[in-house]
């Protein structure tokens, strides 16, 4: 699954050139599934998909959707909600999982629109495990997974072009190893689960949050002030640490979120005020370089806000009380959205085109 790995991006230019505006009229068009590839050709190309401007427009032009599942729970059951600050296609109705046949959990997002789900025990009727594509009301079983060991994390990666193929990586706790994580692996050319190699690493330390794929490897914070990163294709991990100048900060660990924009590893820091950007420039040897600090007075210090994604390089989503907020790091707020969440317990980035899965 090579396709799979998004790795560094050369800085190389195409052996032609054409007229950027010629380029950004051709790259609006792209389907959804060809802007992996298109982003390879050439630095400039790159560049393009992921100016501001290109965003809102790729997605009028091609019918892809952009947005953000929210959930949390309400009286024992998970709920979610879909927002956007681009207009749906005029085709597709609003998204929910009311297509599936139980009541579901978002476990985790793959591309190319596709989620992974899991239902509750309901009646004495064992939970299982759902794959579907909510833009096209698709959906299929999986088998589960030795479900008596307590899923800790879970993620979802899938091939970018091409038949659909994607892998499951899910963590659980052993039985009386509270030091060790067990790793079963789902792998959709054999529709089936095996185990890989144990994590030796406590299971309290992985925060609860999507995991964010860059570099062919899944990464989550830890609560000791580093990143924990499996490697997708070796089925190895390793620490990475924090940029040493925020590394020993003491600041409430909902001001931190690691992210991925512009196909790097970014960490994203909060406080009163004040935001500031690290991207990992260098992967394979681990720099960190401080993008921007940015102030925040406009849109006033509130303590319930939490930084969740940036959704581009320069707009930042952000979440409050009972709603959600698209942040224009230059300009200020582009929107605020009242959403039926008190607050948003989890929050998955998702962008889907309308192509059914064969």
């Amino acid at each position: 699954m090579a396709s799979m790995q998004e790795g560094r991006h050369e800085d190389t230019e195409s052996s032609f050139t054409l007229p950027e505006a010629v380029v950004f009229e051709i790259l609006t068009r792209a389907p959804l599934e060809a802007l992996p590839a298109c982003r390879w050709v050439c630095r400039q190309w790159r560049q393009i998909t992921y100016e501001p401007a290109f965003t809102s427009l790729h997605c009028s032009r091609t019918q892809t959707i952009s947005g953000y599942f929210i959930q949390s729970m309400r009286h024992n059951h998970y709920h979610s909600s879909f927002v956007s600050i681009q207009p749906l296609p005029p085709s597709v109705r609003p998204l929910s999982f009311d297509f599936l046949p139980r009541d579901v959990k978002i476990e985790a997002v793959g591309c190319r629109g596709i989620v992974l789900c899991t239902s509750q025990w309901y009646d004495g009727i064992p939970g299982r495990y759902y794959v579907c594509k909510p833009a096209t009301r698709q959906w299929w079983w999986i088998p589960n997974p030795k479900t008596r060991y307590l899923t800790k994390r879970i993620a979802m990666v899938a091939c970018s072009t091409g038949p659909l193929e994607y892998k499951i990586i899910r963590f659980s706790q052993a039985e009386q190893n509270f030091d060790c994580l067990r790793c079963e692996i789902f792998d959709s050319r054999s529709q089936a689960w095996r185990l890989s190699r144990d994590v030796q690493l406590p299971s309290g330390s992985l925060r609860q949050e999507a995991a964010v794929s860059v570099n062919g490897a899944l990464h989550w914070l830890t609560y000791e002030g580093n990143i924990f990163a499996f490697d997708i294709h070796k089925e190895t991990w390793k620490l990475i640490p924090l940029p040493e100048e925020v590394g020993e900060d003491e600041m409430r660990w909902d001001c931190r979120k690691l992210v991925k924009c512009e196909g790097q590893l970014c960490l994203v820091l909060v406080e009163k005020q004040w935001m500031e950007i690290w991207v990992m420039a260098n992967y394979e040897e681990q720099i960190w370089e401080e993008r921007k600090v940015v102030s925040l007075e406009a849109i006033n210090y509130d303590p319930a806000l939490t930084i969740e994604d940036l959704y581009l390089s320069d707009v930042a989503f952000m979440g409050s009380f009972f709603r959600v907020t698209w942040y224009d790091l230059s300009r200020g707020v582009l929107a605020n959205i009242c959403i039926d969440h008190p607050f948003a317990q989890e929050v998955f980035k998702f962008e889907s085109d309308l192509v059914p899965l064969e």
